[in-house]
Order: structure tokens, then sequence, then C-alpha cells
């Protein structure tokens, strides 16, 4: 599948926009949702935060005498921009709107997650090119942070992380982060962290109006290549939780109905998937998320809670945690723990990772449909 297991930001320039995690498939997917969210009333001041931290009109970073200043004439605003929502409001697809943004404006982008730039740096150091990381961080033209709650108690990699956030500061280039609670709310991070990035502008994601859910049910149905009578359309715009993420799930899930239906979400379907969200009084386990996702990839449940980083075991890993949280509400301890004992933010981290991959690797997507399909069937039996 081309899936690197080992966590690491990904710095992208003009000539590798379809490298990483970002082919040309997937790319095309994201613009596709991130047009829908600019024209959103919920997400036009994010949206222009995002984008408009990016300097265009600036010559890149990479091209500049390292330590030069950046004319403040021809930069956008050098404090952070804070995205700040719930898990599925929308901040990753912001993130790539700033970051496809900055390609198109020919402009390099380093993105990472908190939890995957604290491991990529710890990796670095025993490799004796912390440094070398750190300056990757510093030069790129734009900086994305997703999930900053992954820098949280971590004291011995702060240091380098304000290194980072102040040479970026000092040299006039944007940084934009994402996380579902303000900075002085989040437990174990370090105060210089903290004060770093509060003087920024934030930008909250706000639950989405029940016009909000209709276009964005419309437009991943579009995306599965199904649409909805409008009484379904209406039923579930009225009674799914108001975040994008939740309904590309619900979407998901009843699109094969759909399909075999001529195309079409009736009331039925729609009404099939509501009551099996509220009548699923004995939710699946962790383990059954695990033996599921076991048996579509071919690992043991076993190698699945061991260390290894191996990409045959990391992935159906990472699908087996992404699951649990997002189709069974386990919490981020609860996963980490069943998982060999990870920390929430190791969790978070392959959550987001799995979301991302999803939409840009065909296979991967089908395989978690197949798991998604036989859960369904299990936890209706």
């Amino acid at each position: 599948m081309g899936v690197d297991a080992s966590p690491r930001n990904h710095l992208f320039t003009p000539s590798h926009r379809g490298t990483a995690r970002h082919t040309s498939a997937g790319l095309s997917r994201c613009h596709s949702v991130i047009d829908r969210f600019r024209l959103l009333p919920e997400m036009r001041t994010a949206y222009r935060a995002a984008t408009a931290s990016v300097p265009r009109a600036a010559a890149p970073a990479s091209s500049k005498h390292r330590g030069a200043e950046t004319s403040p004439a021809t930069t956008r605003q050098p404090q952070p921009i804070f995205l700040l929502g719930e898990a599925g409001a929308g901040k990753s697809a912001l993130l790539a709107a700033a970051a496809s943004v900055a390609q198109q404006s020919g402009l390099t982008v380093a993105k990472t997650s908190g939890q995957s730039a604290i491991e990529s740096l710890l990796e670095a150091h025993r490799r004796g090119r912390r440094n070398a990381y750190c300056q990757s961080l510093t030069e790129a033209d734009l900086l994305l942070v997703d999930d900053v709650e992954g820098w949280a108690g971590h004291p011995s990699a702060a240091p380098h992380l304000v290194g980072v956030l102040d040479a970026r500061l000092s040299r006039r280039l944007p940084t934009v982060v994402a996380a579902r609670t303000l900075v002085g709310r989040i437990a174990g991070l370090d105060d210089r962290l903290r004060d770093r990035l509060r003087g920024g502008t934030v930008c909250t994601l706000r639950p989405l109006s029940l016009a909000s859910r209709r276009t964005m049910l419309e437009h991943f149905a579009e995306r599965h290549h199904v649409r909805f009578v409008e009484s379904a359309l209406l039923r579930l715009a009225e009674q799914l939780p108001p975040t994008p993420r939740v309904l590309a799930e619900a979407v998901a899930t009843i699109a094969p109905l759909g399909r075999r239906n001529k195309g079409l979400i009736s009331v039925a379907i729609a009404g099939g998937l509501l009551r099996t969200l509220k009548n699923r009084a004995t939710p699946l386990s962790i383990l059954e998320y695990e033996r599921a996702v076991a048996a579509e990839f071919g690992v043991t449940a076993s190698r699945m809670r061991s260390s290894t980083r191996e990409a045959a075991v990391a992935v159906p890993r990472q699908v087996a945690m992404y699951l649990a949280r997002e189709l069974g509400g386990a919490t981020y301890e609860a996963i980490g723990t069943h998982f060999g004992g990870r920390n929430h933010s190791t969790v978070m981290h392959a959550c987001r990772r799995v979301s991302t991959l999803l939409g840009a690797d065909t296979e991967l997507a089908s395989r978690v449909e197949r798991v998604r399909q036989s859960l369904a069937a299990r936890a209706a039996a």
C-alpha cells in the first residue's frame, strides 16, 4: 500500500506533490471537500485565516540566505493561527487547504501532528540528526501542526520545539496549528510552548447548522455515487451529530445499501442507520474491533498489541484504533491501554493518520469498508 509506518513530518515541495500521503486522486478528493467547506458559514472565518496565513507574495524561505529577514510587507500574520474544534469538526481539511494554497504558490510545506513531531524529534536525536530535523520545520515556508495536544507531557522535546517556533517568528514564517481545546487548557503542555502558541489568532469551528449538514451529506453522497431521497436527507441532517466526520462516516456506512437500491438512499435505509446507532445497547468491545481488523489484514491480535513498527503490523493496529474510536466511541486512553499500553497521543495520531490515508489510498479504504461491514453485521446480530 506504500504506507510508511514511521511517524514523521512530511515536507512537500512543488516538485513532490504526489509523494507521501498526497496522491493526485487523494488531493482531488481533498480539494472537493475543501471547496464545500469554504462555502459553509461555520467554516469561512477559519478557512480564510488558514489560507491567508500563506505568504503567497513572499519568496520561498529555501531561496533566502539562512538567517535573512523576510520583509514584513510581503508576509502574512507571523503569529500562529490556532484552529479550535472538536474531533471531526474539519480541522484537518482546513490544514489541507492551507497546504494546497502554499503548494500552488510554489512554497514548501512541513505538515505533521503533535505526536508525530515528538516521535520524529526523538528518533532524529537517536540518529544524531536532531538539528537537521528542527531545521526542516524551521525553514519550511509553511508549518502545519495537527493535534498539537501531542506536544504535552514531553519536557525534553519542549526546548527544541520552542526554538522552532521562535525561529519561525523571527523570520516571519507562518505556522498553523489545530487542537480540540484552547492552548491554556492543554494539560501537561510546557509553559514556554503555551506562551508561544497563545499569541496567535484563534479560529473556532462551530457545529454545523441544519443547512450545512444537508450540504455536507449531499456532498458525501455524491462522492459515493448515491443520492438521497429528500425526506431521508432531512431526517439524517436533523438527527446525526453536527460534525463533518460523523456525516462522512454515516454516508460511507449506508452508501452500499443505496447503490443496491438504484443509487437512492431511502427513508428506510436512513432509518435503519439511525436505529442501529440508537439501539446499540451493547457496543462492540475494542477486542472485537481488533479481531475484525486482524482477520482482514492477516495478522495476529498479539502482534497488533506488540511494540513492532513494521508497516504490515502498524497499519492494521492504527486501523483498529481508528475504528474503535470512530465507530465504538472508545476513549483514547482505553484504546491505548488495550494496544500495549500506548498513550492517548499515540492513539490520536493513529486515528488522524488513518482518516487522512482513507482519502488517498483506495486499497486501504476498501479494506476498511469490508471491516466496517463485518462489524455492522456483528453489531446487528
